[in-house]
């Protein structure tokens, strides 16, 4: 890619630094790669609010993809992302790059185990939790945090 048009109107480090911001993202939803986290979040309840989602209460589901529940679609773009950035990174930042491959490959290897498309493009809640910017490991003692009560934070792999 020919990226000499973004240094010349001094938006490439812009265009990396808002890259960044979303691979982080995915790379904290694809985790150990064992269970997928394809959305924190409902629309029809976030777009009812008219506010900083860190002024809001209450319940936010977390939405997961498992062998038990399939997603393929989801993990199957998220992991094409990873890898397209990990190209984008590359001759930028060696190191991130190698972690964007790293998790794309993760998410590779679990569209074996999530095949099959969600639900009518949504996977299942599993986690009802408040509010998702508090975010320890989910995939750490997932059976404990299934039945948490939903006053408490969740705590996403971020």
């Amino acid at each position: 890619m020919n990226v000499q048009g973004y240094v010349k109107a001094g938006q490439y480090q812009i265009a990396l630094d808002n890259l960044k911001w979303v691979t982080d993202y995915f790379i904290k939803c694809v985790g150990n790669g064992n269970e997928i986290v394809a959305q924190v979040g409902n629309g029809a309840q976030d777009h009812a609010v008219w506010g900083r989602p860190e002024d809001v209460s209450g319940s936010v589901p977390v939405y997961t993809l498992t062998k038990d529940r399939p997603g393929s679609d989801v993990v199957g773009a998220m992991g094409a992302a990873l890898a397209a950035a990990s190209v984008a990174f590359k001759g930028v930042d060696r190191a991130y790059s190698d972690r964007l491959l790293d998790a794309a490959i993760k998410a590779y290897k679990c569209v074996r185990c999530v095949a099959g498309l969600t639900a009518g493009g949504k996977a299942s809640c599993h986690h009802a939790c408040a509010p998702a910017i508090d975010c320890a490991p989910l995939h750490s003692n997932m059976q404990a945090r299934h039945h948490m009560h939903a006053r408490q934070p969740l705590r996403l792999p971020f």
